[in-house]
């Protein structure tokens, strides 16, 4: 029988509507739709334990994890039906202390803006690793705050630990600043501090277009900028607490107002090692460090700076670290860029226990990084990666053993870390300063028998022992020596040469 579609209008109308409105307005299997999430899928991933992390694995997963975390880091829902729930624990401190947390992809957080994990209330106080991923497009804007401001992926961190983690700065990239308190402002934290336990950074790198800014700080509050982490401290001096940030490197602008530097602002009883910056440090008038801007003992070693500006108070800039505290702080085997300006003029330093560390040159620096390092479980050989001509990049940590130290790297360098000329930021060394101790070929010097000069090494040592009136090395180093010495040139000075030498016909 037909059925006449005009004897039912309205009820065939209204099934029409809801037809095509669920047609194009639910999300497609597999899809997120416009609501925020509420869990965290943990694909393959395991039950928070140590070896077993939960899987963090987009944009939206990583929101709710910082959502959970600023709500006190004691309830989380995982996987099927899995779930953390410390709520009811009175002594339980929060911010999901010994639990683990992976990524397990990449994420793009696509320059909209982001609420940092962990606040002035409630702390991050787990473990989080990267596992070699990258947070990309990263915009914090704090700019308007009032109080205490922590900006960064994560803004405040209680005993806990990063590692394998790459962050990505968008064009906006972080900016902060208050009204009334005290700012923190860094790429991976803002700030990050050991009480109870061991708080620690460690194989982790901000890259990106922008850049850390502090906009502005009250009266009686404080600023601190750095690459990777604004405010590193251990606080208390009785127990087992410790803070560490090792094996980091920033290339990004950091602008700030008090302590600023290109890995961390200040330094309080840390240590701070194994680390490069390449971005222009601007300190206003405060103390202002290719490294670190301000330090109260801990210790700042093994570290490189290789930006091309600095500027800060004139008392308190330097090319490694602005200010030494009552000279608290151990500094040793730091190096930085000989070009290198510091409020607009070049800054000597042969000495790499100084502010100012020792200069290095592209073609010198990985033996003076490697050469300094004192035990293969924290040297620049075995957690970075090194081709010629090249920064080093790092490797990921793939083991630790039962205190949390590493005990393997990868093979290789992970992810997608920028490839940086290292001719971009160091000079080649003055020619002198790099001359050969000998003439490779065994030539005999007479006619029809030259002594064959082979790299610009070789006839670096020719000059030098020329101008120096000294003999001359052939056929590699345990070979003959020709003595072609004056003993009178050795102790007179030559005169000038006749100006008719130069062309100048007697003219002056």
């Amino acid at each position: 029988m037909k059925v006449n579609i005009s004897t039912y209008p309205t009820a065939l109308r209204l099934l029409a509507t809801l037809f095509f409105f669920l047609l194009f307005t639910l999300p497609a299997a597999g899809q997120e739709g416009d609501g925020s999430k509420s869990t965290i899928e943990n694909e393959n991933g395991g039950d928070g334990t140590k070896g077993n992390p939960i899987l963090i694995a987009t944009a939206k997963e990583l929101a709710y994890f910082a959502q959970q975390v600023n709500d006190g880091g004691k309830k989380l829902s995982y996987g099927t039906d899995g779930e953390i729930d410390k709520s009811g624990e009175q002594n339980y401190k929060g911010g999901f202390s010994g639990y683990y947390f992976a990524l397990s992809r990449n994420i793009d957080l696509a320059g909209i803006e982001w609420t940092p994990i962990g606040t002035y209330m409630h702390d991050f106080c787990g473990h989080f690793d990267g596992q070699g991923h990258v947070v990309k497009g990263l915009k914090v804007d704090m700019s308007n705050g009032s109080g205490y401001i922590y900006a960064g992926l994560f803004g405040c961190i209680y005993d806990g630990t990063i590692q394998n983690l790459g962050v990505e700065l968008s064009d906006d990239g972080i900016k902060a600043g208050s009204t009334g308190g005290v700012v923190y402002a860094g790429g991976i934290v803002g700030k990050i501090t050991g009480s109870g336990g061991a708080a620690t950074i460690r194989n982790c790198y901000v890259t990106g277009s922008g850049g850390v800014t502090i906009t502005e700080y009250s009266r009686g509050g404080s600023a601190y900028a750095g690459g990777i982490a604004g405010y590193v401290n251990k606080a208390g001096s009785v127990g087992t607490q410790s803070v560490t940030l090792t094996h980091c490197y920033a290339t990004v602008d950091v602008t700030g107002l008090i302590y600023t530097g290109g890995i961390v602002g200040e330094l309080e009883d840390g240590t701070l090692s194994f680390t490069y910056a390449t971005g222009t440090v601007t300190g206003k008038n405060g103390s202002a460090g290719g490294i670190c801007g301000y330090s109260y003992e801990g210790s700042l070693t093994n570290n490189l700076a290789l930006n091309k500006e600095i500027s800060g108070s004139d008392s308190y800039s330097g090319r490694v670290l602005g200010q030494n505290s009552s000279s608290s702080t151990t500094l040793g085997s730091n190096y930085a860029n000989p070009d290198m300006l510091v409020n607009g003029q070049l800054a000597a330093g042969t000495d790499a226990g100084s502010n100012s560390g020792a200069a290095t040159w592209s073609d010198k620096f990985k033996d003076d990084l490697i050469g300094t390092t004192p035990g293969n479980e924290t040297a620049w050989k075995d957690a970075w990666e090194w081709t010629d001509g090249q920064l080093p990049q790092l490797k990921m940590i793939t083991g630790e053993d039962d205190k949390g130290k590493p005990t393997g790297y990868s093979e290789n360098a992970f992810g997608s870390q920028p490839s940086i000329s290292v001719g971009d930021y160091l000079p080649h060394a003055p020619w002198a300063d790099c001359a050969a101790t000998s003439i490779a070929n065994s030539g005999t010097g007479t006619k029809g028998d030259p002594i064959l000069i082979a790299t610009p090494q070789e006839l670096a040592y020719l000059a030098q022992q020329v101008n120096n009136n000294e003999k001359l090395k052939v056929g590699g180093d345990n070979s003959t020596e020709i003595d072609n010495t004056d003993a009178s040139l050795a102790s007179t000075s030559p005169s000038p040469p006749p100006s008719t030498w130069r062309g100048e016909s007697g003219r002056r």
